[in-house]
């Protein structure tokens, strides 16, 4: 007698949970979220111009560095995190809102990410470092980022 293995086992998920369930199948899903990149994002490239249009020296995720910043301005002993509003759950973004779909999975894993995100920026505190988060949002505005940029990179702070 074969044994049923109830259709989401097997990567299908079942017309009857309704729209507030997913609407791929486990192994799309799968493919899509793999599709995710961490680093060269767009939000990075842009932030990599400006670092660059500034001309300020800066190295990209660093493996030596707790929690592998995405720019690194040593001169400053500055470590720069880009954030995508939704991935570490921007406050003040309308980007941010939880998927309407799965909500216990993502409050979850972006409740894990922003815990992870306060631990590495408190180690790289306590090695001597300053940190700044530049969110996906506010890159579009990038001269008020160039702005907060070289705020962070004046000497003058440094005193």
């Amino acid at each position: 007698m074969p044994i049923s293995i109830p259709t989401h086992e097997r990567g299908e998920w079942p017309s009857s949970y309704g729209s507030d369930m997913d609407t791929f199948t486990r192994s799309e899903r799968s493919r899509i979220m793999r599709a995710v990149r961490s680093t060269g994002t767009e939000p990075e490239n842009k932030c990599e111009a400006l670092l660059r249009t500034l001309k300020l020296k800066f190295s990209q995720h660093p493996p030596n560095l707790a929690g592998r910043p995405d720019f690194v301005l040593r001169k400053y002993r500055l470590a720069i995190f880009v954030h995508g509003c939704f991935w570490h759950a921007h406050r003040e973004c309308q980007h941010s809102a939880l998927p309407t779909s799965n909500t216990e999975y993502w409050a979850k894993k972006i409740a894990g990410n922003r815990r992870r995100d306060r631990r590495v920026r408190d180690e790289l505190r306590k090695d001597g470092w300053r940190t700044a988060v530049i969110w996906e949002c506010r890159l579009r505005k990038p001269n008020s980022v160039a702005r907060r940029l070289l705020r962070l990179t004046s000497w003058e702070k440094l005193r």
